[in-house]
């Protein structure tokens, strides 16, 4: 998960000390597999410890869901990011951590 660890500490100057945050993780995968999405958001909330938040005990609510990358979809008021991801056509994780009432980033 360094990859991820690589990634996210540009978007986060220091670690967010809020209580009742959010994450949300979205794999898209390029060829089916068996991905198991629970350890793979174990494994991401822990590599973001110390940078998107001090602990993962400050996350309330915890989501992780799997896209086929190359499947219809709706995209409105999303990051640039995303849509350059998508794009792109590889394999991606899409990670976005906020407090429960608002955005905090996009990663």
């Amino acid at each position: 998960m360094e990859q991820v660890r690589e990634a996210a500490k540009p978007k986060f100057s220091t670690p967010r000390d809020d209580q009742d945050l959010k994450i949300q993780v979205t794999f898209f995968y390029v060829n089916p597999r068996t991905l198991d999405v629970d350890n793979m958001l174990k494994l991401i909330c822990d590599a973001l410890k110390g940078i998107a938040y001090n602990d993962d005990s400050q996350l309330s609510d915890a989501h992780a869901r799997r896209r086929d990358i190359q499947g219809s979809y709706r995209l409105e008021d999303v990051p640039v990011e995303l849509v350059e991801a998508l794009a792109d056509g590889e394999e991606f994780v899409f990670i976005e951590v906020s407090t429960l009432g608002e955005s905090v980033r996009e990663l």
